[in-house]
């Protein structure tokens, strides 16, 4: 777990103020991207969430996990961490309030909440860490009107990144919201012991302990019913497999590649946009998957056009998770740690233990370790600063002088003598009267720096770390820079830096192992592919069987019983079927090419003729990104499809072949 410690504003203040800060991680509770390019998708089950000038991502945080009673003014800070998966485009993102309600599973562009006006923003540059925002004022005014939580937005001009969504399980990435809750209040005296309160905010996560022996399995859960059957969706664009991505190959909508080992389809047409790289061009269309068991071998059948891929059977049931193992006992608790010693002024010929303090430059500092010549400031590791140098006092007053003493009679002159002895200093006239104590400051904390805040005398602020505080020395005080180091300005002095890190908490107990899930219900199989002509075919559904011109084209085929150039001129074999029947579908697309392409079907009648042929036609054109499909129909056993062009000129063009 994470957590962002707290700032010690007054370090000077320390004996007559008591703080204390719970630290918590509050989980997504829902996260999805927008996409005003397509307006009435649903992008809530995707594993990465998408910010670009055409997307916006939502997400949303449940604060039912906060103690009850929780205010706003006990809201010392609120960050929101946020992991950066890639950067296509850097770039500022700004953040704002989501301003209705919305659900991640059927939120889309078309429905999309209102959103307000951003009150923060971040620069995504590197990828592959998290970023962090400060959302503490959001967070008090949810806290302050509960109805009004529906998350944040992240929207963008230019940049294009992607983040991780609660959904991906590649990473484990999620979104968190840290949380500090404080309470402040002069310490009374101990009462009596309480009754046991309930339970505390997670506390910061462990280190894993080392792994208990395999616990006894426990028996297996009974199978879940089988879910209601989902409405049908709605008949998507023909999908065109176009094999492994090229960066030399134009794709039209409904393309679909094979890269880095994961399907993804075209939304756009487009020429050398990698897939992954921009959302609003490429999908998603099948995430790698495990390599399933080796299924037993069958008996050889005749060697077929690969049909459709049958839905992927549900995954076998878990082994039942053992027993958890007993907790160790908790260790012994640790020896109190030295008391303060004050050592006087800093000196380099001194060795110093632990607890030592020392007056170094005008300020107190106290050793953290056993150190020997080691200037304080040098080294946060070897002394952290217990008590900043306050700013000079004003000089008191002078005293008075004494009274004159009265005039003595005059002597004889005496013969002039050696010069005699120095005679002892005067006595100190008396000190005067101590001038009236000033009127007492007031201290009032204001949250991080801002340039265009206007401050008080007594005002105190963070640097935009929390490394740092600052009082403010004059009223009115706007526009002026906070100090570099000690050294303060009219206008600023450092208060208090940011103190040496605690030591590591205990290790938590480990939580007890969830429950085995129910065994979802097995998938139908799929329909068995038709018989082919002994050509080896890619196993998806849509086949490309041939590219080029169909002038130089004539001779290709898929079997030896094809026809040849000389009865075939002009003409583009697609394939005989034997000796099996389907429904077949002929998918052509002809960049830039206005072309009506005939599909022809006849049975083989031997030699180099076929018999008198059937046709049906589509046209492409600039209306279709140039891309048409023809329903050939019921094809049965033994016919042979072809296709030309009305015109037969030289054109270059892309077939692909699907039998049903």
């Amino acid at each position: 777990m994470k957590s962002v410690p707290l700032v010690r504003l007054l370090a000077g203040l320390a004996a007559f103020i008591c703080v204390s800060a719970a630290h918590g991680q509050l989980t997504v509770s829902g996260d999805t991207t927008l996409n005003s390019n397509h307006p009435t998708f649903n992008y809530g089950s995707l594993s990465n969430l998408y910010v670009s000038a055409s997307q916006k991502t939502l997400v949303q945080f449940d604060l039912s996990a906060l103690p009850a009673g929780t205010t706003a003014s006990q809201l010392a800070r609120a960050t929101v961490s946020l992991y950066v998966n890639r950067v296509n485009t850097p770039g500022l993102i700004s953040v704002a309030p989501v301003n209705a309600s919305w659900n991640e599973y059927s939120v889309t562009n078309a429905t999309a909440p209102a959103i307000g006006t951003a009150f923060t923003s971040f620069t995504a540059t590197i990828p592959g860490q998290y970023v962090v925002i400060d959302v503490t004022s959001q967070v008090q005014s949810w806290l302050s009107s509960p109805g009004t939580n529906f998350g944040i937005a992240l929207t963008t001009n230019a940049a294009n990144v992607l983040l991780d969504a609660k959904e991906n399980d590649q990473t484990s990435h999620a979104s968190s919201l840290d949380v500090v809750i404080t309470s402040m209040g002069a310490t009374g005296a101990t009462g009596a012991i309480g009754p046991q309160g309930p339970q505390g905010i997670q506390g910061i996560q462990g280190v894993t302990g080392a792994v208990g022996p395999q616990g006894v399995a426990g028996a297996a859960g009974a199978t879940g019913a089988i879910g209601a059957t989902g409405a049908t969706g709605a008949t998507g664009a023909p999908i065109a497999f176009k094999n492994t991505w090229s960066s030399s190959t134009i794709y039209a909508i409904g393309d679909a590649v094979f890269y880095n080992g994961s399907s993804w389809i075209a939304l756009t047409s487009n020429l050398n946009v990698t897939p992954g790289s921009d959302g609003t061009v490429w999908a998603l269309l099948a995430q790698q998957g495990a390599t399933g068991a080796t299924g037993a071998t069958g008996a050889q059948g005749i060697q077929g056009i690969q049909g459709i891929v049958g839905a992927t059977g549900a995954t076998g049931a878990q082994g039942a998770a053992g027993v958890t193992g007993a907790t160790g006992a908790t260790g012994a608790t640790g020896a109190t740690g030295s008391p303060v010693s004050f050592q006087g002024t800093w000196s380099s010929t001194t060795a110093y233990n632990i607890g030592d303090a020392v007056f170094y430059n005008g300020s107190s500092w106290i050793a953290l370790s056993g150190n020997f010549n080691i200037t304080p400031g040098s080294d946060g590791t070897v002394w952290a600063l217990l008590a900043q140098q306050g700013a000079t006092g004003a000089t008191g007053a002078t005293g008075a002088t004494g009274a004159t003493g009265a005039q003595g009679i005059q002597g004889i002159q005496g013969v002039t003598g050696s010069q005699g002895t120095a005679g002892a200093a005067g006595a100190t006239g008396a000190t005067g009267a101590t001038g009236a104590t000033g009127a007492s400051g007031t201290v009032a904390y204001q949250s991080v720096y801002s340039a265009g805040t206007t401050y008080s005398l007594g005002d105190v602020v963070s640097d935009s770390n929390y490394y740092n505080s600052y009082i403010s020395l004059a009223n009115n005080n706007v526009g002026n820079a906070l100090p570099v180091g000690n050294t303060p300005t009219a206008f600023w002095a450092r208060l208090a830096s940011q103190g040496a890190q605690g030591l590591q908490g205990n290790v938590g107990p480990a939580g007890a192992t969830g429950a085995q899930g129910a065994t979802g219900a097995t998938g139908a199989t799929g329909p068995a592919g038709t018989a082919g002509d002994g050509q080896t075919l890619t196993s998806l559904p849509l086949v490309v069987v041939g590219h080029g011109a169909a002038s130089t084209q004539a001779n290709f085929s898929l079997t030896s019983s094809a026809a040849t150039t000389s009865s075939t001129s002009n003409y583009y074999i697609v394939a005989t079927l034997a000796p099996s029947s389907c429904h077949a579908y002929v998918t052509i697309y002809s960049p830039s090419n206005a072309i009506t392409w005939n599909l022809f079907e006849a049975t083989y009648s031997g030699g180099s003729t076929f018999g008198t042929p059937s046709s049906s036609s589509c046209a492409t054109s600039s209306g279709n990104s140039y891309s048409c499909t023809i329903d050939g129909g019921t094809v049965s056993a033994g016919t042979a499809l072809w296709l030309n062009e009305t015109n037969a000129t030289l054109a270059n063009f892309t077939t692909a072949f699907s039998c049903q």
